[in-house]
């Protein structure tokens, strides 16, 4: 049995984020992935986020605004649901 279930994806050229949750614990995540990385993707668990949260950082990933391993570009922090704490 997988760890998680995917609830949606998100695609654009070869990056592709896909919004999951966990099935034992229930909370959101997100599996980032680029076609022309050599590595499987980044997998990044959100326990005390919604499925929104998560939503916008795979849609941000894929418009190029946050990184293969979840970091954010410079410049980026105004993005949708990528603002400072």
């Amino acid at each position: 049995m997988k760890e998680y279930e995917v609830y949606s994806e998100y695609m654009n050229g070869t990056k592709l984020g896909k919004v999951v949750r966990h099935n034992e614990h229930k909370y959101w995540g997100v599996h980032l992935s680029d076609s022309t990385s050599d590595n499987k993707g980044f997998l990044m668990w959100h326990p005390t986020k919604s499925e929104y949260w998560c939503e916008d950082i795979a849609e941000n990933f894929c418009q190029g605004m946050i990184r293969e391993d979840g970091s954010v570009r410079d410049n980026m922090y105004f993005a949708k649901g990528l603002h400072k704490a």
